[in-house]
């Protein structure tokens, strides 16, 4: 279950002036001493990057890595919903990750339907309500129906909305949902002078978790990486970026509360003054 922690860490002075060291203590105060007053993210996306990176430099098998991030993860569903964050969409599979060797993609797919089931009780009972979009139907059958079945388990829950884009291309997703608005004014059932941005919002695989909890207010990518890897492009027009050397199997809270308090530092003008 989702549970409140508590870190025990004695409150530092709204003000006061930090040496490094107790900087590096505040990020593991309680959020009502270091989060409380800052203005948090509403929906926040992850490219959860370093995996097999992680793996890789302790000589353990791929899929431990994948095993570790599923713990990051956890622990990112958890602070977000004690820190009233509302969504949290993830970069899980991209559309370019089917060209990595069969293997590895069986053994992700197997362990992603694994995690899926053991975890749905939890989420149930912490008020998590489950999201997928990207290429759906090309991901295995099994798989597919133990989605369905969370997507429906968690259905009426509304303490979090946890999205996971699958298989997904942000340019792929672009390009269909232009081929479907081209067809509507090809049919004569739209006029090319009335599209909007809003008319490919209506066609994005996004079209039903944006309108309900705003585009990412802050993209958190691991590893050291700086880049979107085709995630979000569209949707993430005016999302805060926020890079670390961290790898994602090692991104736990202290991690995301640093993210955030960087986060609040951003000045959002939107264009404006």
């Amino acid at each position: 279950a989702i549970r409140k922690g508590t870190m025990g860490q004695a409150k530092v002075p709204v003000g006061k002036k930090l040496n490094s060291k107790q900087k590096k203590q505040n990020l593991q105060l309680p959020l009502e001493d270091s989060l409380s007053s800052l203005k948090l993210p509403n929906h926040v996306a992850v490219i959860m990057d370093g995996n097999l990176r992680w793996a890789k430099s302790r000589k353990l098998p791929h899929i431990q890595g994948y095993r570790e991030g599923v713990i990051s993860l956890r622990e990112l569903v958890r602070c977000c919903c004690e820190w009233n964050i509302s969504a949290v969409t993830v970069f899980a599979f991209s559309f370019d990750n089917w060209k990595r060797p069969v293997s590895e993609v069986e053994a992700l797919f197997a362990l992603m339907e694994q995690v899926l089931k053991q975890e749905l009780p939890a989420l149930q009972e912490g008020g998590v309500r489950l999201h997928f979009f990207g290429d759906l139907e090309r991901l295995p059958t099994s798989l597919q129906v133990a989605m369905r079945r969370a997507v429906t388990a968690t259905s009426a829950n509304d303490r979090l909305v946890l999205s996971l884009a699958l298989g997904y291309s942000a340019r792929q997703d672009i390009l269909r949902a232009t081929k479907r608005v081209a067809a509507l004014v090809a049919s004569g059932e739209m006029k090319s002078a009335d599209i909007t941005s809003d008319t490919i919002n209506q066609h994005l695989s996004t079209h039903t978790l944006i309108p309900e909890v705003g585009d990412p207010d802050l993209l958190i990518r691991t590893s050291g990486e700086q880049r979107l890897s085709d995630f979000l492009l569209w949707e993430m027009a005016y999302t805060e970026f926020y890079f670390t050397d961290v790898l994602w199997p090692e991104f736990r809270e202290p991690q995301l509360r640093e993210a955030l308090h960087v986060f609040a530092k951003r000045n959002r003008r939107f264009g404006m003054h």
